[in-house]
């Protein structure tokens, strides 16, 4: 019986969509921070769909038509959805400096992200920001209705055909980095959907780049939502 009890349990987490698992450090828990300046590292972004890239955004290449949009809203959006005062993409390479370190979101469940030591600061085309945004393993790919699923942990398979929507799913791991102190601020794991009813559009996109922002800034020092939004 308690078996079964646990096997409801984790299959109803995963039918819910509890996939986001997000840690604060604790040091910044309860803070505000207002008026300073982000960078965020250019990530390399695989596209599953890229026929929806050129039928909702233009023609062209498809990379290139997501990464000019995706820049361009998601820079915009951060700068409505949270406390930053300056938001710039950068372009630099800065790998170098940064090294891959194990980051703990819960027991047993751990990221894997390159990022500069503790204490360090890391400048990009010669200019200081005060905060870093980094990205790895960023991927957008369309989702079915009925699409089926199966868990890693169960083994079992079903079909989301009750009342299901086709979404497009966006996933990545990420850091928030304090480049003043040198050490993270945030850092998480996220798999984000954006439903939509019958076919997708420009509005699908602009919404999948507003759903990763409000994962990325919910509960940090840096948001800053419209009233009600919550």
């Amino acid at each position: 019986m308690k078996k079964n009890v646990a096997v409801v349990f984790i299959l109803v987490l995963v039918l819910t969509g509890c996939t986001k698992n997000i840690y604060l450090m604790p040091e910044y828990d309860n803070m505000k921070i207002k008026n300073k300046t982000l960078f965020i590292v250019q990530p390399e972004i695989a596209i599953e769909n890229p026929k929806d890239v050129t039928d909702d955004l233009g023609e062209g290449n498809p990379k290139k038509v997501y990464k000019d949009f995706f820049n361009t809203n998601f820079k915009l959006q951060m700068k409505e959805l949270s406390t930053f005062n300056k938001v710039e993409f950068s372009q630099a390479n800065n790998h170098e400096k940064l090294y891959e370190r194990k980051l703990s979101l819960s027991e047993n469940n751990n990221i894997y992200i390159n990022l500069p030591h503790n204490g360090e600061i890391v400048e990009f085309d010669s200019i200081h920001a005060d905060f870093v945004l980094l990205f790895e393993d960023y991927q957008t790919y369309r989702k079915g209705a009925h699409d089926s699923n199966q868990t890693a942990i169960t083994g079992i398979t079903w079909k989301t055909n009750v009342g299901a929507q086709p979404a497009l799913k966006t996933s990545f791991k990420y850091v928030i980095w304090d480049n003043n102190n040198g050490r993270i601020v945030a850092y998480g794991n996220i798999d984000s959907s954006s439903k939509f009813a019958f076919k997708m559009s420009t509005k699908t996109w602009y919404n999948s780049i507003r759903n990763i922002l409000v994962d990325i800034l919910i509960d940090t020092p840096f948001e800053n939502f419209p009233e009600g939004m919550r």
